[in-house]
């Protein structure tokens, strides 16, 4: 007969048991790991939830070995763990593991980005496309860069194709370019390569079919690659079609002198061509050159009246207007740091001869910036 207390501490006992079932800890963890490996969906389902859960420290007492190699995922911050286990979960529902599903939605409802990326990739391979489209949009831009890309890939292949919606290969063209981006970057800082096919299909698209909105993302994806001759081109041909944002990239190319010599005519054709489609990015640009055209005119007038006044006064033999006098005769140019550009602003066709005469005139009067802007001259050297 078994006394109160023997009795109570055999149901302890059985109680902790049940715990370390319940959490799967009363099994071989390692053994767990190489079913799951194998594609056991039970194995997988169970895996993924001691990854989501983090029983780490009761798995450390019952299997070392199996805890020295999930240790890492428990360094690291939640969302390794997040993507291991969903991972297991997608593994066993496209298996029928109904309890895996069960998993993957309630991490969807729950805004998860693995589980949202995982439910896209599931309902793309049942053909379910617009409820693939719905997850795949949730979980882009907040997960790991690879499905990052892949997701916004699997977006646009949706609307490339119109696979249950409207095609739209605009659309399509933009997700595209934005998968490109996404894996670029982190081959950019990690050196990695990973093939992702969007650049291909932008392409095939833009180069033999010579689609305007594919050129466009195209282009886009050049810049981001620092291909600017291959950027230039591109954007070239969907320009002349009138595709207006590709004017607008195209005019701040020639702005920059990035893939094409600088040409600030050219730059403000297509700029100008771009704002009059409703470009508002161009707009402001041209906006903001006006303004610049405006203050510089301002600046050369303002720049002319004080330039009299000190050639009256050089005249008179003062050697710091002399000095002036001489910089702006041989430059053409006058200083304009107190201005909104910064370094020099022309106010009159260069004069080397009288600029050089009244710099002398200064030198002689041991006026010290005029000394060395004679010796800089003479070196060969610009004043500047």
């Amino acid at each position: 007969m078994l006394t109160n207390n023997v009795k109570m501490k055999v149901g302890l006992l059985f109680a902790v048991f049940l715990c370390f079932v319940t959490i799967g800890c009363g099994v071989n963890m390692t053994k767990l790991k190489t079913q799951a490996e194998q594609g056991n969906p039970d194995a997988q389902y169970r895996l993924g939830l001691i990854y989501l859960d983090g029983k780490y420290e009761n798995i450390q007492k019952i299997d070392k070995k199996f805890a020295t190699s999930l240790l890492v995922y428990y360094r690291a911050d939640r969302s390794l763990r997040d993507e291991k286990a969903y991972e297991l979960f997608y593994l066993s529902a496209e298996k029928g593991g109904t309890k895996a599903t069960e998993q993957l939605l309630a991490g969807g409802n729950n805004n998860n980005g693995y589980a949202n990326y995982y439910l896209g990739a599931m309902y793309y391979n049942m053909k379910e496309y617009v409820k693939a489209l719905e997850h795949y949009k949730k979980a882009s831009g907040s997960i790991s860069t690879y499905k990052d890309a892949d997701a916004k890939y699997k977006i646009g292949m949706i609307f490339y194709n119109g696979e249950g919606i409207e095609q739209d290969r605009k659309m399509a063209f933009e997700w595209f370019r934005k998968s490109h981006m996404t894996n670029h970057s982190v081959e950019a800082s990690s050196g990695a390569v990973k093939s992702n096919p969007s650049l291909s299909i932008l392409y095939r698209a833009a180069n033999m079919e010579g689609n305007p909105d594919a050129q466009y993302n195209l282009g886009l994806c050049y810049l981001g690659d620092h291909n600017y001759e291959g950027a230039f081109e591109v954007l070239k041909k969907a320009s002349v079609k009138g595709h207006i944002e590709s004017q607008y990239e195209l005019g701040m190319l020639y702005r920059s002198g990035k893939g094409i010599e600088n040409n600030y005519a050219e730059a403000q054709k297509w700029l100008k061509k771009a704002a009059g489609q409703g470009n508002k990015e161009a707009q402001e640009v041209l906006n903001r050159d006006k303004e610049e055209e405006n203050a510089r005119a301002e600046l050369r007038a303002s720049g002319l009246i004080y330039f009299k006044q000190q050639l009256e006064l050089a005249r008179r033999g003062y050697p710091d207007a002399q000095m002036y006098v001489g910089m702006t005769y041989y430059s053409g140019k006058i200083p304009a740091s107190y201005g909104p550009f910064g370094g020099y602003v022309d106010i009159m066709k260069p004069n080397k001869a009288e600029g050089l005469r009244w710099l002398r005139l200064a030198a002689s009067a041991g006026q010290q910036n005029a000394i060395n802007w004679l010796y800089l001259i003479n070196s060969g050297k610009s004043p500047f």
